[in-house]
């Protein structure tokens, strides 16, 4: 439950350690399964100066994202559904 996060407007999953290719099978999967609009990112890492890719859930698919796993987060761990607010 520990491997993401919420954004100004989305979520964050962290898939660090898997390659773009799995990244991608994962959001095609969110797209067409869950109907979850979603992007793949990526940051440099510090350590191996290879990229590490994530997947950022959009804000028109936040409240359908956290329907679903509501029903599954722990309570100590509900913190990070809290958005934390736009830009604007």
């Amino acid at each position: 439950m520990d491997d993401g996060t919420a954004d100004r407007s989305g979520y964050i999953i962290y898939t660090n350690n898997f390659n773009l290719s799995e990244v991608e099978n994962l959001v095609q999967i969110l797209k067409f399964k869950l109907n979850l609009n979603c992007t793949i990112q990526s940051r440099i890492s510090k350590k191996s100066k290879l990229p590490q890719y994530y997947i950022y859930i959009r804000s028109q698919s936040a409240n359908t994202f956290v329907e679903l796993i509501k029903p599954y987060i722990i309570s100590s761990m509900e913190y990070k559904l809290k958005l934390r607010g736009s830009f604007k």
